[in-house]
């Protein structure tokens, strides 16, 4: 809530903090996708929610041996990728839905 609020000022404050990455579009990135959870959040409640409404409350889990086996995207990550852009984002491509899902198990 506290970073969907920032405006260019703040921008311009954080470029100047030598203890974060001062680079001015991941800075942007990170307020324009608080603003964009804030969206979904309005609309679907949490985003956990949002996210298990897709998978229909049960966890998905591929067994891979090899790294070229893991798949980058499915016909799921596109309807969740596709779902995120209606909402003006365009950064969350099929590939950043999948490594997010995998970081939050």
């Amino acid at each position: 809530k506290k970073i969907a609020k920032y405006h260019q000022s703040k921008c311009a404050f954080l470029l100047l903090n030598d203890g974060i990455i001062r680079n001015k579009l991941n800075i942007r990135s990170a307020i324009s996708i608080a603003q964009l959870f804030m969206e979904i959040q309005k609309e679907y409640g949490p985003f956990s929610k949002f996210i298990w409404n897709y998978l229909k409350g049960k966890q998905i889990v591929n067994q891979f041996h090899k790294k070229k086996d893991v798949p980058a995207t499915s016909i799921l990550l596109d309807r969740i990728s596709k779902e995120l852009k209606k909402f003006d984002y365009k950064f969350f491509s099929s590939t950043i839905i999948y490594v997010f899902m995998q970081s939050v198990g």
